[in-house]
């Protein structure tokens, strides 16, 4: 049994994402609605597209700005005039938007930006009964559009999910005040294991972890946080944790291989740090004093992808391209196509090409829809079809030949005798079958010959296709069945 947990710890361990790379300060932003700043700013969220959502509890309003690479612009406020205090907002994987407002004891629901944000009514009542609010502190949901609630009135946490025609309905409830007090819960997140993370932000608080079912697990970070205003999980399980009594941000690795602290950062722009996101690009949104703090975090090379799942750690390449599947980004890899061939000597660096195809591109090959292959016709075909292709290259151009075969032996034999129809006379000339008269059909990728159906008396026919690259290469393999075919006409 010890083997096993020891093998089972190790395996966690190995499996963990790579120690975090240093915070890098970003810049940061206050209030676009307030010249003053924000003046109570309680939740900041950040949806798909990267927009900043921030809850101003005193001001009653959550205020929304643009991506980082469009400068964090202010863009509008949601719920003036209606907001009584905002304390949390979340995003749901539709860009919908929740907010919590404690001032009413409900959650504000909107619909996403492509929508214009339209107001879609309300979930839940003050009131200690389940589906029912009393001091609702933070909110998160999950892939599913699961949306958790967390109350310091109830002490739990309320679960509703999706329901018909985009409708959001309770579905259950459990506690946290045990083992012992966690008397302010308020951010909560999620990780992709369905692990709930809250963060108690009393003196004493710290950040627990529970399972799906709103079973305790264990504390996150244990003593060494106090009082922490925000806690946000990112896509690699990794926790992160405003240790606001302490000024300065955590980070730990996923519950799953033990949470041990990876790094920590301090600054002066980050004392008493509160709600903190994660956002496209490697950021993190924090909320500190009256301003959100945008910070990059583990991000070496800075193209915005983190070095947990960065193909190439060492050079920017913000599109992560992996032409071959191999783990290492085109960017880095000298054989992007895993193909055998360094990429300085491969005309199709990007294509995995066959053992027979010495320039690293995929030879040219054709196929026949029409005719039908060993096919008897009581009325010779007209029209003669196919498709081809080239990969990357492409395909420059495609050519048929047409024969009567003259005896019974392969086409493919050295000896076989044909006669082969003549491009200019259209007349067919005895020759061997190894040597056809090639004529260029119409058409590429899809292509086709017309043929006056007289020139077919009663016999056994065959007929070859090839196709040609941009570059050059020529198809040369004969195949039964695909660019070359048999038929007779009756």
């Amino acid at each position: 049994m010890r083997l096993l947990l020891a093998t089972l710890a190790a395996t966690l361990v190995a499996s963990a994402p790579a120690p975090a790379a240093e915070f890098v300060g970003a810049g940061s932003f206050g209030s676009g609605a307030r010249t003053e700043g924000f003046v109570e700013p309680s939740s900041v969220a950040v949806d798909d597209a990267g927009r900043v959502y921030v809850a101003d509890a005193a001001a009653g309003r959550v205020e929304v700005f643009d991506s980082a690479t469009a400068g964090n612009r202010y863009l509008l406020s949601l719920g003036e005039g209606k907001l009584v205090r905002p304390v949390a907002v979340a995003i749901d994987n539709r860009n919908r938007i929740y907010v919590a407002d404690a001032g009413r004891n409900l959650i504000q629901l909107y619909d996403a930006a492509s929508r214009r944000f339209t107001p879609r009514g309300t979930l839940g009542a003050p009131g200690q009964g389940l589906g029912q609010f009393d001091g609702p502190a933070g909110l998160a949901t999950d892939p599913t559009q699961r949306l958790y609630v967390t109350e310091r009135g109830n002490l739990r946490v309320s679960v509703f999910r999706p329901a018909r025609a985009g409708g959001i309905v309770f579905q259950t409830a459990f506690g946290i005040a045990l083992p012992e007090p966690f008397l302010e819960p308020g951010p909560v997140a999620r990780d992709s294991r369905g692990r709930i993370y809250i963060a108690n932000a009393a003196a004493d608080g710290g950040v627990r972890a529970f399972d799906r079912r709103g079973r305790y697990i264990s504390p996150v970070g244990g003593s060494t946080v106090r009082s922490p205003r925000g806690v946000a999980v990112d896509r690699f399980d990794r926790v992160m944790i405003s240790d606001t009594g302490h000024d300065r941000l955590v980070v730990y690795s996923p519950l799953q291989a033990g949470a041990p602290l990876l790094t920590t950062y301090a600054a002066a722009e980050l004392t008493a740090p509160g709600p903190v996101a994660h956002a496209p690009g490697a950021l993190v949104y924090v909320l500190a004093g009256n301003r959100v703090v945008r910070l990059r975090f583990d991000d070496a090379d800075m193209d915005g992808v983190a070095d947990a799942g960065d193909n190439c750690l060492d050079l920017p390449n913000p599109d992560q391209g992996e032409a071959d599947d191999d783990g290492r980004g085109d960017a880095c890899d000298s054989d992007d196509d895993d193909d055998g061939r360094p990429d300085e000597s491969d005309r199709c660096p990007k294509e995995a090409a066959g053992k027979r195809d010495e320039d690293g591109c995929r030879n040219p090959q054709s196929r026949f829809l029409v005719p039908t292959h060993k096919r008897r016709y009581a009325f010779a075909p007209s029209r003669f079809t196919g498709r081809s292709d080239a990969g990357v290259l492409g395909v420059d151009r495609v050519e048929i030949a047409v024969g009567r075969r003259l005896d019974s032996q392969a086409v493919t034999s050295a000896g076989a005798r044909c006669e082969w129809l003549t491009p200019g006379s259209l007349t067919f000339v005895a020759g061997p079958c190894r040597s056809p008269d090639w004529f260029g059909a119409a058409g590429r990728d899809s292509w086709r010959v017309s043929l006056p159906a007289r020139l077919f008396s009663s016999g056994r026919y065959v007929v070859v296709a090839r196709a040609r690259q941009r570059q050059g290469v020529q198809e040369t393999r004969r195949v039964l069945g695909r660019n070359l075919r048999l038929f007779s006409v009756r």
